[in-house]
């Protein structure tokens, strides 16, 4: 069988789970190729060493200068999104064309998943080890947890805590 595969990970243990998703695939006599954005690490576990390898360009503006980095992550997430949007037509058009017969999708450690999937006209399974961390994990207070007012919200310590909290929470 010929599968694509595609991800956006970290170094780490979804980037070793592919990795031996991969060895074990090609172990069992199936053809796979690589796809991925320049932000996954090519490091650790290199999946370029166990089968063709294509890194697709991922065109968004980040900000390098001392006051862009101190905007929060989401501030252009519109354009984010629309330009992971257009990696992942990319990535489709290239797998279109190479005649593979499934798409293996990873994960993606900015959006925890793409559209990739909804991108191939082929038959396509998304594998996420785990569900967004942050979404369930306490660090140190879960997300989710409605903020602790000691009297009123109107008060200047509490608005400005309410208002982080949305920021964070969105």
């Amino acid at each position: 069988m010929r599968i694509a595969v595609w991800h956006n990970l970290p170094g780490g243990g979804g980037k070793r789970a592919l990795h031996d998703h991969v060895r074990g695939l090609i172990g069992r006599g199936h053809t796979l190729e690589i796809w991925h954005p320049p932000t996954a690490d090519d490091h650790y576990l290199p999946l370029g060493d166990l089968a063709p390898d294509h890194v697709v360009p991922l065109d968004w503006y980040t900000p390098k200068t001392p006051l862009g980095k101190l905007r929060p992550a989401y501030w252009n997430m519109a354009a984010k999104l629309a330009a992971m949007d257009e990696h992942c037509c990319r990535c489709a058009e290239q797998m279109a064309a190479g005649g593979f017969d499934v798409l293996l999708g990873g994960s993606c450690y900015i959006f925890s998943t793409t559209s990739i999937g909804r991108q191939v006209t082929f038959p396509s399974v998304l594998y996420l080890q785990e569900p967004n961390r942050a979404m369930y994990e306490a660090l140190p207070e879960l997300i989710w947890a409605a903020p602790n007012f000691a009297g009123s919200v109107w008060k200047p310590a509490n608005l400005r805590r309410l208002l982080a909290n949305n920021a964070r929470v969105l």
